[in-house]
């Protein structure tokens, strides 16, 4: 399954999202997080334990976190449901 995610992310991000303007690029995948629940998928899930960390008391799954922009709380829902730390 890691596989066929990374797959996906290459089609998605390699072929798609990194070929656009930054202008573009940024609010379709900010529609794509919003409108797509792939992180309510298990295919999508990554629960590895060892990547778990903490940042000033609050204990997060993952240390990768996601820039100050993502003010709306779907797209952080959904990106933490895939993963992200915050």
């Amino acid at each position: 399954m890691v596989r066929a995610a990374d797959s996906l992310y290459r089609v998605l991000y390699g072929g798609i999202l990194s070929r656009l303007p930054e202008g573009i690029a940024v609010p379709l995948g900010q529609w794509g997080l919003r409108l797509l629940p792939l992180d309510l998928l298990p295919f999508f899930r990554n629960r590895d334990p060892r990547l778990a960390t903490g940042l000033g008391g609050v204990r997060l799954a993952n240390p990768l976190i996601l820039s100050s922009m993502y003010y709306d709380t779907t797209i952080l829902r959904r990106a933490m449901g895939l993963g992200f730390g915050a």
